[in-house]
Protein backbone atom coordinates (compact mmCIF):
# COMPACT_ATOMS: atom_id res chain seq x y z
CA UNK A 1 0.00 0.00 0.00
CA UNK A 2 1.27 3.66 -0.74
CA UNK A 3 0.54 6.43 0.33
CA UNK A 4 1.21 10.15 -1.12
CA UNK A 5 1.56 13.06 0.55
CA UNK A 6 1.92 16.55 -1.39
CA UNK A 7 2.68 19.14 0.76
CA UNK A 8 3.74 22.34 0.91
CA UNK A 9 6.37 23.03 2.73
CA UNK A 10 6.25 26.94 3.13
CA UNK A 11 2.74 26.65 3.92
CA UNK A 12 3.34 24.15 6.56
CA UNK A 13 6.47 25.75 8.11
CA UNK A 14 4.41 29.74 7.92
CA UNK A 15 1.22 28.34 9.95
CA UNK A 16 3.66 26.46 12.35
CA UNK A 17 5.75 29.56 13.04
CA UNK A 18 1.62 31.51 13.11
CA UNK A 19 0.63 29.06 16.54
CA UNK A 20 3.98 28.74 18.33
CA UNK A 21 4.13 32.96 17.89
CA UNK A 22 0.08 33.11 18.96
CA UNK A 23 0.97 30.86 21.88
CA UNK A 24 3.90 32.74 23.16
CA UNK A 25 2.23 36.19 21.96
CA UNK A 26 -0.82 34.48 24.37
CA UNK A 27 1.47 33.53 27.47
CA UNK A 28 3.38 37.45 27.17
CA UNK A 29 0.00 38.90 27.05
CA UNK A 30 -1.64 37.08 30.48
CA UNK A 31 1.60 37.69 32.19
CA UNK A 32 1.27 41.37 31.61
CA UNK A 33 -1.90 41.21 32.51
CA UNK A 34 -1.50 39.35 35.69
CA UNK A 35 1.38 41.11 36.73
CA UNK A 36 1.08 44.36 36.07
CA UNK A 37 -3.17 45.29 35.92
CA UNK A 38 -5.40 42.79 37.72
CA UNK A 39 -4.42 39.45 38.65
CA UNK A 40 -6.23 36.43 36.78
CA UNK A 41 -7.47 32.92 37.63
CA UNK A 42 -4.41 30.82 38.09
CA UNK A 43 -6.00 27.55 35.29
CA UNK A 44 -5.83 31.06 32.90
CA UNK A 45 -2.55 31.49 33.36
CA UNK A 46 -1.53 27.88 33.77
CA UNK A 47 -3.10 26.53 30.08
CA UNK A 48 -0.90 28.83 28.30
CA UNK A 49 2.09 28.81 30.37
CA UNK A 50 5.34 28.12 27.95
CA UNK A 51 7.34 26.81 31.71
CA UNK A 52 4.24 24.00 32.94
CA UNK A 53 3.96 20.59 31.35
CA UNK A 54 0.43 20.42 31.22
CA UNK A 55 0.00 23.56 28.69
CA UNK A 56 -1.17 24.36 25.05
CA UNK A 57 2.39 24.95 24.47
CA UNK A 58 3.91 21.77 25.75
CA UNK A 59 1.32 19.65 23.58
CA UNK A 60 2.35 22.24 20.38
CA UNK A 61 6.14 20.98 21.00
CA UNK A 62 5.19 17.47 21.40
CA UNK A 63 2.91 17.66 18.24
CA UNK A 64 6.34 18.97 16.32
CA UNK A 65 8.51 16.30 17.81
CA UNK A 66 5.90 13.90 16.56
CA UNK A 67 5.92 15.29 12.92
CA UNK A 68 9.71 15.68 12.48
CA UNK A 69 10.30 12.23 13.59
CA UNK A 70 7.39 11.03 10.96
CA UNK A 71 9.45 13.04 8.59
CA UNK A 72 12.63 11.23 9.51
CA UNK A 73 10.78 7.97 9.29
CA UNK A 74 9.52 8.72 5.69
CA UNK A 75 13.21 10.13 4.95
CA UNK A 76 14.40 6.98 6.30
CA UNK A 77 12.28 4.92 3.91
CA UNK A 78 13.09 6.53 0.41
CA UNK A 79 15.20 4.82 -2.03
CA UNK A 80 18.16 7.32 -2.50
CA UNK A 81 21.28 5.57 -4.42
CA UNK A 82 23.23 9.12 -3.75
CA UNK A 83 23.41 8.66 0.28
CA UNK A 84 25.67 8.07 2.04
CA UNK A 85 26.44 4.32 3.13
CA UNK A 86 26.52 4.66 6.86
CA UNK A 87 23.45 2.04 7.68
CA UNK A 88 23.67 -1.05 6.40
CA UNK A 89 20.35 -0.32 4.68
CA UNK A 90 21.96 2.41 3.05
CA UNK A 91 20.29 5.39 4.21
CA UNK A 92 22.11 7.99 7.05
CA UNK A 93 19.31 7.29 9.91
CA UNK A 94 17.12 4.17 9.87
CA UNK A 95 13.39 4.63 10.69
CA UNK A 96 13.72 2.77 14.09
CA UNK A 97 15.57 6.49 14.64
CA UNK A 98 12.73 8.14 14.10
CA UNK A 99 10.95 6.53 17.24
CA UNK A 100 13.40 8.08 19.80
CA UNK A 101 11.85 11.79 18.93
CA UNK A 102 8.31 11.52 20.38
CA UNK A 103 9.79 9.24 23.76
CA UNK A 104 11.47 12.30 24.19
CA UNK A 105 8.57 14.48 24.49
CA UNK A 106 6.31 11.94 26.45
CA UNK A 107 7.96 12.80 30.18
CA UNK A 108 6.36 16.37 29.53
CA UNK A 109 3.09 15.49 28.54
CA UNK A 110 2.71 13.50 31.04
CA UNK A 111 1.62 14.32 34.46
CA UNK A 112 3.94 12.57 37.31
Amino acid sequence: MLITLKINLNRLLLTLWIIAGVLVGIHVLLNVIHYQITELDWLARQIFDVDEEDSFPTWFSAMLLLLTSLSLWINAKKPCPQRIRLFPNGGICCPSDSSCFPLMKLQECMKP
